[in-house]
């Protein structure tokens, strides 16, 4: 099925009263009926109300200097990236840059294992691809983490270096 725009924009009316929540919702009950009709207007008064300029530019900024933390995993800073670009919907940048952020945000190990998974460089592969190969290694690094989680040692007690030199 093959929506026009036109068709595409009516669904987005309809639907998008149900996508809302809290503030946002009591925000579209307290507009007049027929005051909003256009679905560029309402998308550009909501993204005005609820993303402003100063939001938009600062959420931009921390995109840009995005990094991965020095504990934390692979699948972790995927995860963290991915909420950030969530939180400013109109951030404005196209996948391809969006993945060279969150490859240039990576520690070099890290980096050199993309590499690997990928075929030898990251920028071989299209957006999409690199897309792919991020999520199958962020999944996998999961896995390994929740596998390391589940086969500690029942019966014996881990001691970290505090409680080692307290006893």
């Amino acid at each position: 099925m093959s929506f026009q725009t036109g068709d595409l924009k009516n669904v987005y009316m309809h639907l998008f009263p149900f996508s809302l929540a809290g503030k946002a919702k009591e925000w579209l009950i307290s507009h007049p009926n027929q005051s909003l009709t256009k679905w560029k207007n309402v998308e550009e008064i909501f993204l005005q109300r609820f993303f402003p300029i100063s939001r938009y530019i600062n959420a931009k900024s921390e995109m840009s200097m995005f990094r991965q933390g020095v504990e934390e995993s692979f699948c972790e800073t995927w995860e963290r990236f991915k909420r950030m670009l969530r939180k400013c919907p109109n951030h404005g940048f196209e996948d391809i840059a969006q993945l060279s952020i969150f490859i240039n945000s990576l520690r070099s190990n890290t980096k050199m294992l993309l590499d690997a998974v990928a075929g030898g460089t990251r920028m071989a592969v299209d957006a999409d691809q690199a897309t792919r190969i991020i999520e199958a290694l962020a999944t996998t690094d999961y896995q390994a983490q929740h596998d390391r989680q589940n086969h500690k040692k029942r019966g014996i007690v881990e001691l970290n270096t505090a409680d080692a030199l307290l006893a």
